[in-house]
């Protein structure tokens, strides 16, 4: 029954597989007659040309309880300390927790699916760059308790400067068949991933003192090295 009354008047058909039923379905409503709904019922309509009869072999219904993971608190920071490992890098870290990690088919784990940036006026998938340990299963200890990763993302290539608006935003899964996928998006950071450009170099053989001029542009703060 693809209406919203069960009324026996509106039934699924084959080009209806995977229709996801309305919030003012019965099944799904939680007020009103829909509230203890405890019953499922189906009816099948099989046709033939007349060469044979269509034979019915097996019925699979599917009834799932799960509650949706949680992911939050994600915390980011390009690293600007050029004496560190991770210099350039945008170091981040979120929690996760399932309020029924404990039951279901996937039990005690989360696993991040996709993980984006925002530049200042567009999202776009972080595809590369990212920590061994970026798309690894997270272990959970019991029901809603809460575990952190971190994961250190390399920007180079994407040759972004976000003053203080850039985001990111982390997916997790927590594998069930349902109701298994949560969203969450940090608040805003610094994000510089632009090279400098370098207009011209020269240097002046004609003095004595050979004189080196150069033109350089950047959004921040330039330093430099000669050899």
């Amino acid at each position: 029954e693809t209406g919203t009354t069960c009324n026996g008047t509106n039934y699924f058909e084959n080009a209806h597989n995977g229709v996801a039923l309305g919030t003012s379905h019965p099944l799904r409503s939680t007020t009103g007659g829909g509230l203890a709904d405890r019953y499922f019922q189906y009816k099948v309509f099989l046709s033939s040309g007349g060469g044979a009869t269509p034979t019915l072999t097996s019925v699979i219904v599917q009834y799932v309880v799960n509650g949706p993971p949680s992911v939050g608190n994600i915390l980011p920071a390009q690293i600007t300390d050029s004496a560190s490992a991770n210099y350039g890098k945008v170091v981040f870290s979120f929690d996760a927790s399932d309020s029924d990690t404990t039951t279901g088919a996937t039990q005690n784990i989360v696993t991040p699916t996709l993980y984006e940036y925002y530049n200042g006026s567009s999202w776009g998938t972080i595809s590369s760059g990212l920590s061994a340990n970026a798309y690894s299963a997270i272990t959970l200890t019991g029901n809603s308790a809460t575990t952190t990763t971190t994961v250190v993302w390399d920007p180079t290539g994407t040759n972004v400067y976000a003053n203080n608006t850039a985001k990111i935003r982390v997916t997790i899964t927590d594998g069930e068949a349902a109701n298994y996928s949560a969203v969450a998006t940090s608040g805003t950071f610094t994000l510089d991933s632009k090279l400098p450009v370098v207009s011209y170099v020269r240097v002046d053989s004609s003095t004595a003192n050979n004189p080196i001029t150069w033109s350089v542009t950047d959004n921040t703060t330039l330093s430099y090295r000669l050899s």
